[in-house]
This record gives C-alpha cells, sequence and structure tokens, in this order.
C-alpha cells in the first residue's frame, strides 16, 4: 500500500481480499463472502487501487495472482486467523496455532538460540512456522513494519578474571514491537 494510511483503508475489503486471492475466480469469491458477483469484482478494483498492485491477473482464461498478491495472501491469513480470535475472545493456543513468527538473529544468536526455539516449536506449536532474517541496520523500522516480529542479537560480553579462573557472561537483548509500534527492548 503505497503511502496509504490506514485510516483511509476501507477495512471491510478484508473480508473478500482472502476469498478472492485463494479462489482466483470472482464468482466463487463472491459466493463464499455471500456478495453479488458485480460487488466482488468491484471490491477487487479497490483492492487494486488500494494495494497498487493487480494482485490477480488473467492468465489462459484464468486468474494467477502476482507476486504482491502471493504475500498479500500469506499476510491475510494470519491478520484474519488474528481478528477471528480478538472477536471470539480465544485464549493464544500453541498447539493449535498457526502463527509465522519472523524473528531476526545474528548469526551468534541463531548459533545459541535456535536449536532449543525449534525444539519447543516443534514440541508446543508444531503447526506454527518460524521465518529467519540476518539482524540488519534498519532493526527498529522492520520491528514498526512488521516485517520481523523479534530480534535476538548479542549485545556485549563481560570478562573478568578473579583469582585463580575465569568469568564470561554473554548478554542477549530481545526486542518486539508494541502496541505503539516502538520497539521495546527487553
Amino acid at each position: 500500500m503505497r503511502d496509504a494510511h490506514l485510516r483511509n483503508v476501507d477495512l471491510n475489503l478484508l473480508r473478500t481480499i482472502q476469498p478472492l486471492l485463494e479462489e482466483r475466480h470472482i464468482s466463487r469469491a463472491a459466493k463464499r463472502s455471500f456478495l453479488s458477483q458485480p460487488a466482488m469484482s468491484r471490491a477487487l478494483n479497490r483492492l487494486r487501487e488500494t494495494f497498487a498492485d493487480p494482485l490477480l491477473v488473467r492468465s489462459n482464461g484464468i486468474y494467477e495472482r502476482t507476486p504482491r498478491g502471493d504475500r498479500v495472501l500469506r499476510e491475510i491469513e494470519t491478520i484474519m486467523r488474528r481478528l477471528n480470535a480478538v472477536v471470539n475472545d480465544q485464549e493464544f493456543s500453541p498447539a493449535e496455532s498457526r502463527e509465522r513468527f519472523r524473528v531476526a538473529m545474528t548469526d551468534h544468536g541463531s548459533t545459541i538460540l535456535l536449536p532449543k526455539l525449534l525444539e519447543r516449536l516443534r514440541k508446543n506449536a508444531p503447526d506454527s512456522e518460524l521465518v529467519l532474517s540476518a539482524v540488519g541496520t534498519h532493526l527498529t523500522r522492520s520491528l514498526q513494519v512488521g516485517s520481523i516480529s523479534t530480534f535476538a542479537q548479542k549485545r556485549f560480553r563481560l570478562r573478568w578474571k578473579m583469582r585463580s579462573f575465569s568469568n564470561s557472561i554473554s548478554f542477549v537483548s530481545l526486542a518486539r514491537a508494541n502496541e505503539s509500534g516502538a520497539a521495546d527492548l527487553r
């Protein structure tokens, strides 16, 4: 959404985008959404304006998703599940979760944290997905726009010598975006 502010977006379109992108057929998407075919066609045109992308393009007589349409579908599935949970006052259940967790880690952080994290995810949330990326220079911005959910990085190492033995402690910083979009360091 090119410079589109959420307040300018018709959130009623959220009801139509998932069926459209999944079905890739206006009439079937309309039926799933309890809309007429012309209403669904108008919704697709408005979605195209909102996202500044065709989302669906006709190829050999059928609609195909654009790369942006594929990305929007992946995101909207997660958003709609979360919205449904909020509306129905459902508590988070890891065993039933199909969330996509996006984590940025340093190489060192992934060596230390990733094996345990994967083990816990497989055991407690087997249907969830973990997407890893390298820690970059724009962590705060990535958190704010939602391209990552959290990041982990080694911040510093303290070393000290006391009598005959040496100690070393690594500090790990975790951050996530709060409701206002700012980064909370943990």
